[in-house]
């Protein structure tokens, strides 16, 4: 750090350590940190989704993709409308937004298949936490509860499989390209019972939402990378994706975010064949 940045550095210090200035100080925090890839809109997520889509997955033509935790379809819509090659498989536990979900199949026909089942790292049966009227904040985790703005009052039963049982009985020949994990602290669990799917189809991707969540539960974005070994972290921000450090401490922070872990092999290749225009580093 040089002398000016050291000065002004100290000074900004100095005058926002103030107790007085506190509140002023969190909220250029949460300013910066938004810039960072946190806490952002719908509208600002939807854009960096698109950016990965279009600059990076679709270079790979993914044939299968898969949707945990999709809750009423629309991140499967996206998948579906954004690679026209490409079947996907959507997991949604909860009865009645499975209903809504399943609709998508008299729109996209058999390139869409959704299934009925909770996912985990065994399979067997675990209690689900839900409130009817904010379905998307249903999760086999119970302290997701201790969310404030989580009010799952109610629970059900639901038959649990993991990925590698699935792919193993159900795909056949096919190969997943893509996972999308959106399962409201229950990410890790997945993704444990999902290794030996990553290890042979070696999916280009997985994306992965990250939040308040998962600090309740004890699982920091480093355990989540260091259960997924030959990937890279990228943040979805706005504009694009940024490479990150899941051991920094900036990477681990527990508010609203979007990582994708992208094969490191592949961004190897594309960096060498003519830089990374699609990433913002």
């Amino acid at each position: 750090m040089s002398w000016l940045s050291n000065y002004l550095t100290q000074k900004y210090i100095e005058r926002y350590s103030r107790p007085e200035l506190q509140r002023k100080n969190r909220k250029n925090i949460l300013r910066a940190l938004r810039a960072y890839g946190y806490e952002n809109d719908t509208d600002t997520t939807d854009a960096a989704e698109k950016f990965l889509f279009e600059h990076v997955i679709k270079q790979f033509d993914p044939k299968t993709m898969l949707d945990v935790g999709a809750n009423v379809g629309t991140y499967s819509r996206k998948l579906l409308e954004s690679f026209p090659n490409a079947k996907v498989y959507a997991f949604e536990p909860l009865g009645t937004t499975f209903a809504t979900l399943s609709q998508l199949s008299l729109e996209y026909g058999d390139r869409f298949t959704p299934v009925n089942v909770g996912v985990g790292s065994q399979l067997g049966k675990l209690k689900l936490h839900y409130e009817e009227n904010a379905s998307s904040h249903a999760s086999f985790a119970a302290e997701a509860s201790e969310v404030p703005y989580v009010k799952n009052t109610q629970t059900d039963l639901i038959d649990v499989i993991t990925l590698d049982s699935f792919a193993n009985e159900k795909l056949g020949s096919e190969t997943v390209d893509f996972i999308k994990i959106d399962t409201e602290g229950f990410e890790f669990e997945v993704l444990a019972g999902a290794q030996d799917l990553i290890a042979r189809h070696k999916p280009v991707g997985v994306h992965m939402e990250f939040n308040w969540h998962h600090m309740f539960r004890g699982h920091s974005l480093q355990m989540l990378a260091a259960s997924i070994p030959g990937y890279e972290v990228f943040q979805l921000v706005p504009g694009g994706l940024a490479r990150r450090d899941p051991k920094d401490p900036l990477s681990n922070i527990f508010m609203f975010s979007n990582f994708v872990f992208l094969r490191a092999d592949l961004i190897s290749d594309l960096e060498r064949k003519g830089g990374n225009p699609w990433l913002q580093l």
